[in-house]
């Protein structure tokens, strides 16, 4: 019963924080495009292993608030109009707070009082450039910084809850995103975990019911008018507890990746293998660029694993006691990326010819632009690069790794300098210019366990998965090449 209280409560939380954050999908579906091909965190459930001894209505009467654990998040499907597969982009958010209030009316069990308020500038899609967009665009945290629930009056909670079962129910309420309230009826499913209600549930929202502003480059990209909000939350009672629950197992085992982006697409299919090969376990990786893996790191991320295309920043967390021993997991190099029709760059010395405004090439503050700048040195470019996007910061964050795309994509330049993988995952929108591995610059890959991994079991298996020979396989036709 409870169960049913808390699942409305949270929600309707996440139903404003996705709501809020579907948008905002869009434009991070611009700035990681091809990033996501696969789809991203499986679905909240209710955990398969808890059991709840029966309780009484008495036990449960009482206010219940939002608590450590919960989590809310959106689910939107998106594709760039140059891709031929689709990506599913998910963030989520333990910024989730509410209270409700379980009371006993005649021979039932009703749930009243239920408000929810979820903070929408702490959504966490995995990829800082989309979060960033978040803030500034298509949700406008700076203005309107939360989503808000309340159900519209009492909401019975069926007699099996007490007794432990998974029960179902549908709470209407008011939900406000944006600035604009609409009703909504959430359903939620909900069972006594533990001494607490835990409650999963989903709800699809429409994002023009919201008045969330047209994305920029919306007509780049195909993003579904709909998203599916999601919710995982845990409500404990408040002033008490309830002394009648016995844990039966643990929680999902769960192993958290921090990785350089052009190491997406091998990473994901590393991933599904690895937890095919391990029942029950759930690898969630996060991309982003070196840079700021490495500060995350050095912050006091509760990551397990980070992998990197730089010696020098590892060797940095090493030099810090931050991480276990570093190993070498595979090298890459760079590329030439033009548009499909471009027939005059066919080299390295082909850039002596174009416009060094029409050139990019990572900003020099990441690994990727010291690879870049060292290879038009080493084959005699006497050109500096001095392309600055012209696109707004918010949108396409630094011009890391896979970002170097983008200017080509759109003819911001004529050719870009990037790393082999990120020109397989563009596929036939555009097209490579390979260089010759005698005039190439080599970039290293390594992969290590942190000393803070709350996993290290899950990290050293994960890791060996990596340096397998079906990881190495995986790695290779991504264009990464075993050590």
């Amino acid at each position: 019963m409870g169960g049913l209280m808390a699942p409305t409560l949270r929600r309707r939380t996440w139903i404003i924080v996705a709501a809020v954050v579907v948008p905002l999908l869009a434009v991070g579906g611009f700035v990681t495009w091809f990033a996501t091909k696969d789809d991203g965190p499986a679905e909240f459930a209710l955990d398969g292993g808890v059991t709840f001894e029966a309780v009484s209505a008495r036990d449960l009467a009482g206010e219940w608030e939002v608590a450590e654990g919960s989590e809310a998040g959106y689910r939107i499907k998106e594709k760039l109009a140059w891709l031929a597969f689709e990506s599913e982009a998910v963030g989520r958010t333990s910024a989730v707070t509410g209270k409700a209030t379980i009371a006993e009316s005649g021979d039932e069990l009703v749930v009243t009082d239920v408000a929810l308020v979820a903070d929408l500038t702490k959504i966490d899609s995995t990829d800082a450039r989309r979060d960033r967009y978040m803030k500034t665009m298509g949700l406008e945290t700076d203005t309107f910084p939360e989503a808000t629930f309340s159900a519209d009056g009492p909401v019975t909670i069926p007699a099996e809850a007490t007794e432990g079962e998974t029960v179902t129910v549908d709470v209407p309420g008011k939900l406000t995103i944006h600035g604009v309230t609409n009703e909504a009826t959430i359903p939620l499913s909900a069972r006594l975990n533990d001494g607490q209600i835990e409650v999963v549930g989903s709800y699809e929202l429409t994002l023009d019911d919201y008045e969330i502003p047209e994305l920029l480059f919306a007509q780049a990209i195909d993003i579904a008018d709909q998203g599916t909000l999601e919710l995982h939350l845990f409500l404990s009672k408040v002033g008490g507890s309830l002394e009648t629950a016995t844990q039966a197992s643990a929680t999902t085992n769960v192993i958290t990746v921090l990785a350089e982006p052009s190491l997406t697409g091998a990473f994901q299919e590393i991933e599904q293998a690895y937890e095919a090969a391990n029942p029950g376990v759930d690898v969630q990786i996060r991309f982003d660029d070196s840079v700021t893996l490495h500060d995350l790191v050095e912050s006091g991320s509760e990551a397990d694993v980070v992998a990197l295309d730089s010696d020098s920043l590892m060797a940095d967390l090493a030099e810090a006691d931050l991480i276990e021993e570093a190993e070498a997991f595979g090298t890459t190099g760079l590329e030439l990326v033009v548009s499909p029709s471009n027939s005059t760059i066919t080299s390295v010395a082909s850039l002596n010819s174009v416009d060094p405004t029409m050139i990019g090439i990572c900003n020099a503050d990441f690994p990727c632009g010291t690879y870049a700048r060292d290879l038009l040195a080493k084959n005699g470019v006497t050109v500096t690069p001095n392309y600055t996007p012209p696109i707004a910061d918010a949108v396409t964050g630094d011009t890391s790794g896979l970002q170097m795309i983008t200017p080509v994509l759109y003819g911001f330049t004529t050719v870009d300098v990037v790393y082999v993988p990120d020109v397989r995952n563009a596929g036939s929108a555009v097209k490579g210019v390979a260089i010759p591995a005698a005039d190439n610059i080599e970039v290293p890959y390594s992969i290590a366990a942190l000393r803070s991994s709350p996993n290290g079991d899950g990290a050293a298996s994960f890791i060996a998965f990596v340096r397998s020979s079906e990881g190495a396989a995986t790695l290779a036709a991504a264009g990464i090449n075993a050590p």
